[in-house]
């Protein structure tokens, strides 16, 4: 006997109304900002989805997403204002001065917090006026572009962290010889990179020092085009707005990254998603 599950719709409409729906929902889950984010990091309100190209014609694509959330085919159309980005693992000498770059910070140990809380205080006693200065660990490092002076805004720093979701499987863990993932205690900062002995970056409010050694993971994003990007490729795709149900997603950024590892829960959930799309085909 076949048991149905309760969560499912049960009929042919249940079915395209249950799609119809979900499409329009954004795949990613936005990371965590951690308990010391900066008071003007907005909230993530664009789009973003990562799949397998199956067709590429002109300036259109449509993707096979691994997000079982969203349809079993989504299109995507592109414009002369698109970037197209490879990603690909970099070195810490590729860091350089006059990039936007989004940094993920190693959580502050006991002393670190100890100081920080010092120099508060100091700044406060002392009432001084300017941008405020403080110092980090970097875990990662994610390189996007050449910046300019309007480049440390909401909107780019959704699609630095929509780059940071595509390279996670770079992040290889210790275990592996690699680093950690981002995490609920990670906190991510976006800003112009001013020095590099120290690495220092200009952000929205303030001016970070971080320390970076040859083991924090830099991620490199090459300008390309889309005549270099090839049918059964990976890319990741951000828009600004999560597109109507059964619209092409309008992109902003197309990043060729790696292939996501999925779990077997996800595995499961797109077979099922990809049978309901080609039954609906058929009939």
């Amino acid at each position: 006997m076949t048991v149905l599950n309760p969560r499912f719709p049960t009929t042919r409409q249940g079915w395209l109304a249950a799609l119809l729906l979900l499409a329009a929902v954004a795949p990613l889950a936005a990371l965590p900002e951690g308990p010391e984010a900066d008071p003007d990091d907005s909230p993530d309100t664009g789009f973003t989805a990562s799949g397998e190209i199956r067709q590429l014609e002109s300036a259109e694509l449509t993707l096979r997403p691994w997000q079982p959330r969203l349809p079993a085919r989504l299109a995507v159309k592109t414009s002369a204002r698109t970037r197209f980005l490879r990603q690909n693992k970099g070195r810490r000498a590729d860091l350089a001065v006059g990039e936007l770059v989004l940094v993920v910070e190693e959580p502050p140990n006991k002393s670190e917090k100890d100081q920080r809380r010092q120099a508060a205080e100091m700044r406060k006693q002392s009432k001084t006026k300017g941008t405020p200065r403080r110092a980090a660990r970097a875990r990662a490092v994610v390189r996007c572009w050449k910046a300019d002076n309007a480049d440390v805004n909401p909107q780019n720093r959704q699609i630095a962290r929509a780059l940071l979701e595509g390279a996670r499987p770079f992040f290889r863990g210790e275990g592996r010889g690699g680093v950690r993932p981002p995490g609920e205690e990670s906190r991510l900062v976006l800003g112009a990179v001013t020095n590099l002995e120290p690495f220092t970056i200009r952000s929205a409010k303030r001016v970070v020092e971080y320390s970076v050694t040859n083991d924090t993971l830099v991620l490199n994003h090459a300008p390309i085009t889309l005549a270099s990007i090839k049918r059964g490729e990976n890319v990741l795709v951000q828009s600004a707005d999560a597109p109507p149900a059964g619209e092409a997603v309008q992109a902003a950024v197309v990043a060729v990254t790696p292939r996501p590892r999925l779990k077997l829960e996800q595995q499961r959930r797109l077979i099922l998603r990809d049978r309901r799309a080609a039954d609906a085909d058929g009939k």
